[in-house]
């Protein structure tokens, strides 16, 4: 991806905010003027439209979310299974801040009908990415099937994001850090460098 514009960078953030915090549907072109400071013509000239813009918005969110749990995880973690538990204690702090309006890419899914939408296709590259993620974490933490385990955990990290946002309460990531500690717990021990 190449390096944006300060202009670029500037209009994006604007559109994110309040297409994350609204809806892409209640957001006009207008607002996303109006707090970006960038003038439409600008907008439509780089973009194209509002759904490229939409598209744009949503492929950096992905870049830096899946950025930032990595880094988080691993600032709160080295043990492999102690790292898919930390995925929960990350969650927890981001439910808790006062932007926090659920998982951007599951509210875009469902704000288009169409599944072949350019930003639906964004959303579910973005579960892949996070799918693989996780089974690669699974993998080191000695699941077996590590992308059947990773399955597992995707639906535990989106429920928790899904009821947290219903709800207004970070707990569900706790709630959901408890059934992935039973989970891991099902599993033998990996041997340890000096039974070796």
């Amino acid at each position: 991806m190449s390096p944006l514009l300060p202009l670029e960078e500037q209009v994006l953030r604007s559109a994110e905010a309040l297409i994350y915090a609204h809806g892409v549907h209640a957001v006009g072109m207008d607002g996303i003027v109006r707090l970006s400071g960038v003038p439409r013509r600008t907008i439509y000239k780089r973009f194209g439209s509002k759904e490229g813009l939409v598209r744009q918005v949503l492929q950096q969110r992905h870049v830096r979310w899946m950025s930032w749990l990595d880094r988080e995880v691993t600032r709160r973690a080295t043990d492999p299974r102690e790292r898919l538990l930390a995925v929960f204690d990350v969650l927890h702090d981001w439910f808790g801040t006062e932007d926090f309006h659920g998982c951007a890419f599951i509210n875009i899914t469902g704000q288009y009908a169409d599944p072949n939408e350019p930003a639906r296709v964004v959303a579910r590259e973005h579960k892949a990415a996070l799918l693989d993620w996780l089974a690669s974490a699974c993998q080191a933490a000695g699941c077996p099937s590590p992308q059947a385990w990773a399955a597992r955990f995707l639906v535990l990290v989106d429920g928790a994001i899904a009821v947290a946002s219903v709800a207004g309460s970070p707990a569900a990531a706790l709630d959901a850090q408890s059934v992935a500690r039973a989970l891991l717990d099902t599993l033998p021990f990996p041997p340890q460098e000096n039974d070796r």
